[in-house]
């Protein structure tokens, strides 16, 4: 949650999503945050550099911080 928090700071919108399985991933460690960020351009260097603090930070405790994007934004749009 502390991590989701921290770079939600720098969004519009920041929502978690549901945890993939191994199978989805491809990677044999459970993933532990599926977020998505809504950023504006303004604020995406901020955001990785927040990101590139994280990742740093979380390194020797074998966390690995995976990135991907830009998306289209569907985490995003209202159902009605």
């Amino acid at each position: 949650q502390g991590i989701y928090d921290r770079l939600a700071k720098f969004t519009v919108e920041s929502q978690q999503n549901e945890l993939l399985d191994s199978k989805a991933t491809g990677k044999e460690e459970p993933m532990i945050l599926n977020a998505a960020y809504l950023i504006k351009q303004s604020e995406l260097e901020a955001f990785n550099n927040e990101l590139a603090k994280i990742q740093e930070e979380q390194y020797p405790f074998g966390y690995e911080l995976v990135v991907s994007g830009p998306w289209p934004p569907y985490n995003f749009i209202k159902s009605a």
